[in-house]
C-alpha cells in the first residue's frame, strides 16, 4: 500500500536511548539506526530528526517524505510497544489510494500500556466535511434542496483569480454566478452554460475552495486520543503535514514555581503574546519589569526582539530564554 506515515516514541531520553540500542544491536538493518541519540542534534535523515525535547520528556520522529509503500507499518508500531511498553507511541498513516490530503489514521498507545487505546482515530481538518463541490451544490439545488449552498468569501476569490489573470476565468466573469446561487430559491443554472464553460467555473471554483481548506486547522476523533494541541506539538516541523497554527501549552493550574523570579520580556513570545506570558508569569508567582537590571532573571525573547535588551542581559548574565524555553518552564 502507497501512503505516508509518521511515527513518534515519548519517554524519557534513558528510555528512548536504551530502546534505540537494543534495536539497532539486535538488528544492524533497522529504520531506527541512522538517528543520533545526543539532546540537541537536530540531526534530520531522509526519514526523521535526533532525540528532541518534549515537554517533560524526548520524543523521537521518524517520518518518510514522500510516497511509499508503508505495508506493515502498524504492525512495526505494534511491536515496538510490545518491545518498550515504556514509551508513548503514536502513528499517523494516509493512504494514498484512500484519503484526502488532509486526513491521517491515528494509531496511539499511551506509555505503559503494550496495546493501542484506540487504532481508528482520525486527524482531519476541522471543517473539510461542510465544503460541498459546486457540482455536488447543483445537483442538490436541482432536486429542490435550496438550504443548500456554498460559503465563499467573494473577497478572497477575487484576489486568488486575481494571481491567475489572463490564465483563466476572471471574478467578474463569475459573479453573476455567485449572486444566482445565493438565491436561496434558485434551482436552475441552465443560464450560465450559454456564457462560459461550467467545467471551467466548477474547476475554479473548487480549486479555490481546496485552497482555503489548507487554512483550516485540524481536529482529532478517537477514544483516548490526546488533544489536538498535543498532536501538533508532537508533529510540529514534520513534512507534508502542516497545522495551520502554532499551538503551545497552557496551563490550567498554577504553584509558585516563579516566587522570587524577575522576568523581563522583549518582542512577540509566539502565540503567548507579550500580555498573555505576562500573566502566565505573574500566576506563577513571578514579577515582570520592562527594563534589564542586575536584579533580572531571565530575559524572554520572542519575535521582533529589541537588541539593546539583549546586549544588556548578555552583559550582566541574565538568562536569556526563548518562547520554547518559556513553554518547558511552566509545563
Amino acid at each position: 500500500m502507497q501512503g505516508l506515515y509518521k511515527l513518534a516514541l515519548v519517554g524519557t531520553k534513558q528510555q528512548l536511548t536504551d530502546f534505540l540500542k537494543k534495536v539497532n544491536d539486535n538488528d544492524p538493518d533497522s529504520v531506527f539506526n541512522e538517528y543520533a541519540v545526543e539532546e540537541g542534534t537536530g540531526l534530520r535523515t531522509t526519514q526523521g530528526y535526533g532525540l528532541q525535547k518534549f515537554l517533560d520528556r524526548y520524543k523521537l520522529v521518524i517520518e518518510n517524505t514522500g510516497s511509499g509503500n508503508i505495508s506493515g507499518i502498524e504492525e512495526m508500531a505494534s511491536e515496538i510497544g510490545q518491545i518498550a511498553p515504556e514509551l508513548e507511541i503514536m502513528l499517523l498513516t494516509q493512504y494514498l489510494d484512500y484519503s484526502d490530503d488532509y486526513t491521517w489514521t491515528i494509531y496511539y498507545k499511551p506509555a505503559g500500556e503494550t496495546e493501542p487505546s484506540e487504532t481508528e482515530g482520525i486527524l482531519y481538518k476541522g471543517s473539510i466535511g461542510d465544503i460541498l463541490s459546486v457540482e455536488e451544490v447543483l445537483n442538490y439545488r436541482s432536486m429542490g434542496a435550496t438550504n443548500i449552498s456554498l460559503d465563499i468569501d467573494r473577497e478572497k476569490l477575487k484576489e486568488y483569480l486575481d494571481s491567475f489573470i489572463g490564465y483563466g476565468l476572471t471574478f467578474e466573469e463569475i459573479e453573476p454566478f455567485l449572486d444566482a446561487l445565493a438565491d436561496p430559491e434558485r434551482t436552475d443554472f441552465s443560464e450560465f452554460e450559454d456564457t462560459f464553460d461550467m467545467y471551467s467555473l466548477q474547476d475554479t471554483i473548487n480549486d479555490f475552495l481546496k485552497d482555503q481548506v489548507e487554512d483550516v486547522p485540524y481536529a482529532a476523533d478517537g477514544n483516548g486520543i490526546p488533544s489536538i494541541e498535543y498532536i501538533a506539538s508532537l508533529f510540529a516541523d514534520c513534512w507534508g503535514i502542516t497545522f495551520g497554527i502554532l499551538f503551545r501549552f497552557h496551563p490550567e493550574t498554577f504553584d509558585n514555581r516563579f516566587a522570587g523570579k524577575t522576568f523581563v520580556i522583549t518582542g512577540e513570545p509566539d502565540e503567548y503574546g507579550k500580555d498573555g506570558a505576562k500573566e502566565i508569569i505573574e500566576n506563577f508567582g513571578g514579577v515582570v519589569r520592562g527594563a534589564v537590571s542586575g536584579k533580572t532573571d531571565y530575559l524572554l525573547v520572542g519575535a521582533y526582539a529589541g537588541e539593546k535588551k539583549l546586549e544588556k542581559a548578555k552583559e550582566l548574565g541574565v538568562s536569556i530564554i526563548t518562547t520554547d524555553d518559556f513553554e518547558q518552564m511552566i509545563s
